[in-house]
């Protein structure tokens, strides 16, 4: 063999080793495990596709019993109760002929389910021959498109987490809004405000990290009106920590807040693992559920234990 030839091919030898140790370094540094955040996100330990009738999957919450999972979608009124090791359909809980729902969450027995446009629907007796469907409006309307909904059943509240702003409002950061139990009223001050510059600065001290360096060029990036491109679609609390964690499904982000209103952490989600993150909830060990469209394929929902080393 000419030694012109050789070096070609030792060329080439050379350069696929490298260009496989660049892409294991690019998945070193895909995720930034911390004490807020002690998952493996790049890693769920198991990954179910949905029933086709789950494709548009929009809300995730674990059912009364903790041991199954409750779900809504976005083309119809009904709660869907899924198995909670193969998430297969067990019951549907119909309660409502329209749709548009986007969140779904428990306290005791009580379901409440949530439509885009901020309208809260309480559902007593689920799925029995007893079962009773209140409807509750208030100031939010299809412009502050609410697309995240949690509850706190020691505040008695429920959390709305809002994925725009109306145009009046300033459009460089999105709101979480409480509804109070009692009375099913809407506290019109903002329960918490997921600002861009609280998310840039938090990013500027930590680029050290690549994710974070490319999360906030990504963030900073021009949008018209300097609008916040972090877009909750998602919302949970963590059931020892007490943080929230928060989906965007533009841009397949999540970030961790502290009850005060910090940030803490973030994450972005390959495209082979979610396409478009809108549901989220815990069981109470803290394993993480994270459900997603499928847009060109199925409704998913992966799963991620919570590390060893625990969480802060």
């Amino acid at each position: 063999m000419p030694k012109s030839v050789q070096s070609s091919i030792l060329l080439r030898i050379a350069l696929c080793f490298s260009a496989v140790f660049l892409l294991a370094g690019c998945r070193s540094i895909a995720q930034v495990i911390s004490p807020a955040l002690p998952y493996r996100l790049d890693k769920p330990a198991q990954r179910v596709e949905l029933e086709d009738e789950l494709h548009e999957i929009s809300g995730l919450e674990m059912a009364p019993n903790r041991q199954d999972l409750l779900a809504v979608q976005d083309e119809r009124g009904s709660v869907y109760v899924l198995d909670g090791k193969t998430m297969q359909i067990k019951q549907r809980i119909d309660f409502i002929p329209e749709g548009d729902f986007e969140g779904v969450a428990v306290i005791g027995d009580t379901l409440f389910a949530v439509k885009s446009n901020g309208h809260i629907f309480r559902i007593i007796a689920g799925g029995t021959p007893q079962q009773q469907t209140d409807r509750y409006k208030n100031k939010l309307s299809k412009e502050y498109d609410v697309e995240g909904l949690v509850a706190d059943p020691v505040r008695r509240l429920l959390l709305l987490a809002c994925k725009a702003a109306p145009p009046e409002q300033a459009q460089d950061e999105k709101h979480i809004y409480a509804v109070h139990l009692d009375g099913m009223a809407l506290d019109t001050t903002p329960y918490m405000r997921i600002r861009l510059g609280d998310i840039v600065q938090f990013l500027e001290q930590n680029k050290q990290h690549s994710l974070y360096a490319k999360l906030q060029e990504y963030l900073t990036r021009a949008e018209h009106g300097g609008a916040l491109r972090f877009s909750p679609s998602g919302l949970a609390v963590h059931p020892i920590s007490g943080h929230y964690y928060i989906l965007s499904a533009p841009g397949r982000m999540m970030a961790v807040y502290s009850p005060e209103g910090k940030p803490l952490a973030m994450h972005r989600f390959a495209k082979e693992i979610f396409e478009q993150p809108e549901g989220i909830c815990f069981d109470s060990s803290g394993t993480l559920y994270i459900a997603s469209e499928g847009k060109e394929g199925k409704g998913i929902i992966c799963v991620f234990p919570m590390l060893k080393n625990g969480i802060k």
